[in-house]
């Protein structure tokens, strides 16, 4: 004999991380070399937190979607 099952979808919270923030950064008209590596830097600096950020919260998701 089989019987019925209600199911009821299982909501989960997730505490994620903050998100990496963007400072803005003036640009000048005549722009120097140095500058330009310097702004280069801080974006792909900033790039790298995001991907970071990306990674902790699938896994966050993840190991919380086993339990």
């Amino acid at each position: 004999m089989s019987g019925c099952q209600t199911e009821i979808p299982v909501q989960i919270e997730y505490t994620l991380p903050a998100e990496p923030t963007r400072q803005e950064i003036f640009i000048p008209e005549n722009i120097t070399l140095i500058e330009c590596i310097t702004i280069i830097i801080y974006y792909e600096h900033l790039l790298q937190q995001w991907e970071a950020w990306g990674v902790t919260v699938k896994n966050i998701i993840l190991t919380e979607s086993e339990k």
